[in-house]
């Protein structure tokens, strides 16, 4: 099985190989490829608050969000519990900002509703990019300490690996 069961999405040891595959590709035509790590801001306050079902349908509906707003050419997968991989080939890391800053600003606006309550969730976000030559390893871990940075400053914004 290669999707995520919820999602509909990529799931955790698929994106990896298609970021394996994007990264060779990259590799070849010295073409940028960026890859971000978006973690869901205070998800277990959202399943401990509203519920199991809940918490699946703000998952369901981050993934509906980036497979509606993402270029065809780029991957989306679910990396773990609340944790999202893109990977957006040819996107230098200035263009992948953007995008992912506009999908970040899209998400926080949703308004989730359960029972008579309404609330909003965000997400932060871990960029690094394929420049130089790096391995698929050293760009994850790169990418993880930008999202840790990002969590650290206060959630809900998006860090580069280089400190944008």
């Amino acid at each position: 099985m290669i999707t995520d069961s919820l999602t509909g999405l990529l799931n955790h040891s698929s994106i990896l190989k298609q970021f394996d595959l994007q990264l060779a590709r990259a590799k070849i035509t010295h073409l940028p490829l960026t890859f971000i790590i978006i973690d869901i801001d205070h998800f277990k306050k959202v399943n401990d608050s509203y519920g199991h079902q809940v918490g699946d349908e703000v998952i369901k509906t981050i993934s509906t969000l980036f497979l509606s707003r993402l270029r065809n050419q780029d991957s989306v997968g679910r990396y773990g519990g609340e944790e999202f991989v893109l990977i957006l080939p040819g996107a230098p890391i200035d263009e992948a900002i953007k995008i992912v800053d506009e999908l970040r600003v899209q998400f926080s606006q949703y308004k989730f509703k359960t029972n008579d309550t309404n609330f909003f969730v965000t997400f932060s976000a871990g960029i690094s990019c394929s420049k130089g030559i790096k391995n698929a390893n050293e760009i994850v871990d790169e990418a993880d300490q930008a999202l840790y940075k990002a969590k650290l400053n206060g959630r809900n914004q998006i860090m580069s690996f280089n400190g944008n």
